[in-house]
């Protein structure tokens, strides 16, 4: 595996430059580097995420993509159920208290 060895030796020698440096630079350099990191991983997250919608929005769920077909989930017809007033007599009870 030469690419894996000349890695390794590509990273010793960053290395020992590395050691090298002064301790500002150093700060620096590492400062640099992990804001450089940060962001290629919030680039590659945000690239992965916006093809996961991609496929997903591509998907046929089992039927032919028509924009104008019904929703086969829901019922041709639902009915609204009305809720029921409810009365209450704690609001009577404190009036009748104030009097």
């Amino acid at each position: 595996m030469p690419d894996r060895e000349e890695a390794r030796k590509q990273y010793s020698k960053t290395r020992a430059e590395f050691e090298k440096l002064e301790t500002q630079d150093k700060t620096a350099f590492v400062v640099e580097a992990t804001f450089a990191t940060l962001g290629q991983a919030v680039e590659d997250t945000g690239r992965q995420f916006a093809d996961i919608l991609e496929r997903v929005a591509n998907m046929n769920f089992g039927r032919e993509h028509d924009p104008d077909a019904p929703n086969p989930a829901a019922p041709p017809s639902a009915k609204k159920k009305t809720a029921k007033k409810r009365t209450t007599t704690r609001r009577k009870k404190k009036d009748e208290d104030d009097a």
